[in-house]
């Protein structure tokens, strides 16, 4: 798996863990919603660091335990990906 599709899918379990929108992960991590969308979606292909840290903030954990998950033990990034294929 690519390592933004990975970051993807943990947001949206997060997300789906504690009950919370994209909309509401927006405002309680004080990160534009259009940012997370474009993310989401594909369009943005990756989030600035401090951006990152916000969406942590607002899922109210830590950056280790964002990354505390099986959907990392895989993960390719997109140089990765050309040199395999």
């Amino acid at each position: 798996m690519l390592l933004a599709n990975a970051i993807r899918q943990r947001i949206i379990n997060l997300t789906s863990l504690n009950h919370i929108s994209l909309k509401e992960l927006s405002r309680i991590s004080n990160v534009s919603y259009s940012t997370i969308i474009n993310f989401m979606s594909g369009k943005g292909k990756t989030l600035n660091l401090n951006t990152f840290y916000n969406l942590c903030l607002g899922l109210k954990i830590d950056l280790v335990d964002f990354f505390d998950s099986p959907l990392f033990l895989d993960v390719l990034d997109e140089h990765e990906k050309e040199i395999k294929e």
